[in-house]
């Protein structure tokens, strides 16, 4: 890996956002990617701060409401809870005093937050105590929390061997179950309890039921087993072959169909259920919002749809739908079909503003790969307002001075965002053009939006799939003299022919 600042470190100019034939870019899956965006974000920055010197007074107190927090604190404990920050807390889903827009401050303290809003006695009990174990993977995304610090991701532990972002698209499931609740086929026996069931078929059912009989003036238990017809199948289920899943528009919605294929391949295996009986056309997988007459019956997914969306925690993911499989049927063509359903409702979504995660690319297909690759334009942007923000945080480092820093080698942050050390800021002039402050501009507000939750859609993906084709540039050494050349002849213009038309 490259010991310059910036992780893909830029080429030459005009293309220094190309990938270099030796570029690290090329090694990063959609997971790597999705970590050198959100390291940079300063929410999670805060957020990993807060969870690390978490007050005494807020210990175990995950979801508590400041109602009950009043009650049970002194009044000089109160006082003190309300001087924390307001990010501890949390409303309506958001956490209190967070920033509207990049760079903004935060409220400040939670005193500040309460003297600001209108004198409302219920309002202790909408505000609750963040729980950071649920926050890390409800809000991030994360399995657990990792230090910003870190500039790659720590090799996966014993106890999480899929992905550190597993959390976005982890299987959320319910499957077909049979209601064991009757008992009229009991024979009357006495203190009958049901202890299991087995069904191999709809007409052969196995009921084990620990009986209490009188043996010889003694109550003895014995389990007996009971055959008979299957009960019928719990609402709404309309086979035992049916399985459940919750799906997030917010999140890559392909990501989830691969982790949910897993899970219904397990399921069918566990199950030992035949595949693909009947014609393979007359199953389609039923794409519900969660409020649908036919959804709610879903008790498992409802719940946690509930725990998902609790007013107590803070919620980003908000769009979801229950897809019911069939794994009697083609699992691959009902997996194919709900991609198509899910991802035009995600469409529709974006185009109504309903999306928490836009997934927004500007520059996706806006330049030549060639000459631009639209990750590592975001990432180098992202890194070096980070870095040069570091050392002179007294200016602001929007997109015109990036775009001097990448591309004018007169400007004094040309070396550095290239490994160079720091220098003091001097006058110049800027000498770039409109097409590379395009260039910047667009990979400034990519990387923020990858970096504030939009690196979502980058998760679970291989790096093949997210590299361009045919876009590897030859890596060039820069010196400060080659790129004032060719500065000069980007400046001068083109002179006329004076050569005669015929």
């Amino acid at each position: 890996m490259s010991a310059l600042p910036l992780f893909s470190p830029p080429l030459p100019p005009p293309c220094p956002f190309a990938l270099a034939k030796d570029d690290p870019a090329l090694a990063l899956d959609g997971d790597d990617w999705a970590w050198r965006f959100l390291r940079l974000n300063p929410e999670y920055q805060n957020d990993f701060s807060l969870q690390k010197r978490l007050p005494p007074l807020l210990h175990n107190k995950g979801g508590w409401p400041l109602s009950r927090l009043q009650k049970e604190l002194s009044p000089a404990n109160w006082d003190a809870l309300c001087q924390l920050s307001a990010a501890y807390f949390c409303t309506d889903g958001f956490v209190l005093g967070r920033p509207f827009d990049w760079g903004e401050a935060h409220i400040g303290t939670l005193q500040q937050v309460l003297n600001a809003e209108a004198d409302d006695a219920n309002r202790l009990e909408q505000i609750f105590v963040r729980d950071f174990v649920l926050d890390c993977g409800r809000i991030w995304g994360l399995t657990d929390w990792l230090d910003p610090g870190l500039p790659c991701l720590p090799p996966l532990t014993e106890s999480n061997r899929v992905s550190w972002f597993y959390s976005l698209y982890e299987p959320i499931y319910e499957v077909a179950m049979f209601d064991v609740s009757r008992t009229d086929r009991s024979d009357a026996q006495p203190h009958i309890q049901a202890t299991g069931v087995q069904a191999i078929n709809s007409n052969n059912w196995t009921e084990y039921r620990r009986i209490s009989v009188a043996e010889q003036g003694e109550i003895v238990q014995r389990v007996a087993a009971i055959k008979g017809e299957a009960p019928s199948l719990r609402e709404p289920f309309r086979s035992g072959h049916e399985v459940g899943t919750l799906i997030c528009l917010d999140n890559n919605v392909r990501t989830q169909l691969r982790a949910i294929k897993q899970l219904l391949d397990s399921v069918a295996k566990a199950r030992n259920l035949p595949r693909n009986s009947g014609n393979p056309s007359d199953f389609e997988p039923l794409v519900l919002d969660a409020q649908h007459p036919h959804a709610r019956p879903f008790s498992e997914l409802q719940t946690a749809l509930r725990d998902l969306l609790a007013p107590s925690g803070v919620v980003r993911r908000r769009q979801w739908r229950i897809v019911v499989w069939d794994l009697q049927h083609d699992l691959g063509k009902q997996l194919r079909q709900a991609q198509l359903v899910l991802e035009a409702k995600q469409v529709e979504l974006k185009d109504r503003g309903r999306l928490t995660i836009p997934s927004r690319i500007r520059a996706g297909a806006k330049y030549d790969a060639k000459e631009i690759f639209w990750l590592k334009a975001a990432l180098c942007c992202m890194e070096a307002s980070a870095l040069l923000r570091k050392r002179y945080p007294e200016i602001t480092f929007g997109y015109p001075r990036l775009t001097d820093a990448f591309f004018n080698p007169k400007s004094p942050w040309f070396s550095q965002v290239r490994g160079g050390p720091p220098v003091p800021p001097t006058h110049y002039e800027p000498e770039t053009n409109g097409k590379f402050t395009t260039a910047c501009r667009d990979g400034l507000e990519n990387g923020r939006d990858l970096s504030r939750l939009n690196y979502s859609i980058l998760v679970g993906q291989k790096a093949a799939d997210l590299l361009p084709t045919n876009a590897i540039e030859a890596p060039r050494t820069v010196t400060e003299q080659s790129a004032i050349a060719w500065m000069v002849r980007q400046s001068t213009p083109a002179k006329k022919s004076k050569r005669k038309m015929p």
